[in-house]
């Protein structure tokens, strides 16, 4: 028995039917039914499950137990809890606008030693201060996930004028599930990431040449004039400058010309479809995940030229590159494309799609729209590996994002801004790794409709846009 079988055994007990007036309302055989009550045989796919519940009364707690427990059974509760995670990281994704501070901080530094949160936020303002009146530059070993890393991030991000190094150290021991480590480092980094003046490299804790947990300071802040030794545990530490904070200024450029690149930062005021050129052009399953449904590979060349109003040239050429390289990925491989049921509508209804920026693109006609989606229903015909994905609505994907993804190779986070596209390649290999998985987490049921299901959303939307046309006329 798993807990699984135990719930799905409670809510029939509790229910009106017995296991055989409930095998023949779902219409399957009653031994099979039995054999997932007892643990002796484990449903293939959720939509079964989904059936049994469709005639039990079941309130939304229990619905959520339900699917928990068989998600759990059939990932593993890593993998589970490794999605989730994910899934949460997808969902808050944005970017942060900076801004200009006119605002001057005065210190009235009189100790170098911080016993506590409080005196190490002072003394980590206090640096900023000192880097933003400076050489405007700022040197970090910090890990990502605590209330000094949230003050340097907001700070350096909503401060143009501040360039950051950030080293942060990470978790390789693959089998350590448990911390969830580096996705946290991550989530966290996120901001700084999508900034074209902040630098983050990486070194694994575990390596022999870096991080020594015994050290009494692991970690430390610099500014020009000032370095900040901080303790492993992040409640105390001190302030030091002159000859001390030149010799430590070495030594973390010594460290950080060591470390990995953790990403590559890329900007575009075109939109999209310039990132895509920084693929790898291996033939790789590809997979590309919008709010709205991305239809530059069936965007033909008279289309973009009568709706183009300056670029032209350079943006027909990163179509024609991008369209060449998901033919040939066709030609052996998968594509998946995955949007959601609102980006679908919006797309429709406005006609403008997100991977061009509307600066150099107008919308697109309702009759337009419509040819692009069906002829995305078209291939989606004839290529078996060709597939459409609509995204439930409990998936609450974020508006004017991008992620793509080629299988074992990169991984592409892009945000639209006010001012234009950002975007950087994710280099570190573990988080790639977890990263990777979003075609486990796409996949699982209860999260994206089946092809039909998706096929015959799109079908009713273009004939509830076709009526609603037709009724303005």
């Amino acid at each position: 028995m798993s807990q699984f079988s135990d719930l799905l055994s409670i809510y029939i007990k509790e229910s009106p039917f017995s296991i055989k007036s409930l095998a023949n309302e779902i219409q399957i055989d009653r031994t099979i039914l039995q054999k997932y009550i007892f643990g002796k045989r484990f449903p293939t796919s959720y939509a079964t499950i989904q059936k049994i519940i469709s005639h039990l009364t079941l309130t939304d707690q229990q619905k959520y137990d339900l699917k928990k427990a068989y998600q759990i059974e059939k990932l593993g509760l890593d993998q589970y809890s490794y999605l989730l995670k994910i899934k949460s990281i997808v969902e808050n994704i944005h970017y942060i606008e900076p801004l200009s501070f006119t605002t001057e901080y005065q210190f009235d530094i009189n100790k170098s030693c911080a016993s506590n949160l409080d005196d190490l936020l002072i003394f980590t303002q206090f640096i900023l201060n000192d880097a933003s009146t400076t050489d405007h530059k700022l040197q970090i070993c910090l890990p990502a996930s605590n209330k000094i890393y949230e003050l340097i991030s907001h700070t350096v991000c909503l401060d143009g004028h501040i360039s950051l190094e950030h080293l942060v150290y990470l978790d390789n021991d693959i089998s350590n599930y448990q911390n969830m480590y580096n996705l946290i480092q991550f989530e966290n980094c996120f901001p700084t990431l999508l900034s074209d003046h902040c630098i983050i490299k990486y070194i694994y804790q575990h390596s022999d040449s870096t991080f020594n947990s015994q050290n009494m300071y692991p970690y430390s802040i610099h500014s020009q004039n000032y370095t900040l030794l901080i303790n492993n545990k992040l409640d105390s530490g001190m302030l030091l400058k002159d000859e001390i904070n030149d010799y430590l200024h070495t030594q973390f450029e010594q460290l950080f010309m060591k470390g990995y690149p953790y990403s590559s930062y890329h900007y575009s005021d075109s939109g999209y479809l310039p990132f895509y050129s920084f693929f790898n052009k291996e033939i790789l399953p590809f997979s590309s995940l919008q709010r709205k449904p991305n239809i530059l590979f069936v965007l033909d060349n008279d289309m973009l030229e009568r709706h183009c109003m300056r670029d032209k040239e350079e943006l027909l050429n990163d179509l024609d590159h991008y369209r060449k390289h998901i033919n040939s990925i066709l030609l052996s491989d998968e594509f998946h494309l995955y949007f959601t049921k609102g980006g679908l509508l919006e797309l429709i209804q406005t006609g403008v799609i997100d991977d061009i920026s509307s600066s150099l693109i107008t919308p697109f006609d309702n009759e337009e729209i419509q040819l692009l989606l069906h002829r995305l229903m078209n291939i989606n015909k004839h290529h078996h590996n060709f597939y459409l994905h609509l995204i439930k609505e409990d998936f609450k994907f974020p508006e004017h994002c991008l992620i793509a993804y080629q299988e074992d190779h990169e991984v592409l986070f892009g945000v639209k801004g006010k001012k234009g596209y950002h975007s950087f390649i994710l280099n570190e290999p573990t988080i790639k790794r977890e990263m990777f998985h979003l075609d486990i987490l796409m996949n699982i049921e209860d999260i994206i409709y089946t092809e039909e299901e998706t096929l015959q959303v799109i079908e009713e939307s273009i004939l509830q846009t076709q009526r609603l046309r037709h009724l303005n006329v």
